[in-house]
């Protein structure tokens, strides 16, 4: 997985997202400048 992240970022996705429904994992990152960055809040509640 750690590949396919580093080429989603070098190839300039905005957002990359991995599910697992085994593990109930869901993880989102969204591009801030070079990176994508984990987003810490996915449920859309503060």
């Amino acid at each position: 997985m750690k590949k396919k992240l580093e080429f989603y970022e070098q190839h300039g996705a905005e957002e990359y997202y991995i599910y697992d429904p085994d593990r109930n994992l869901f993880e989102a990152r969204a591009r801030l400048g070079k990176r994508l960055r984990i987003v810490k809040n996915t449920q859309g509640v503060d």
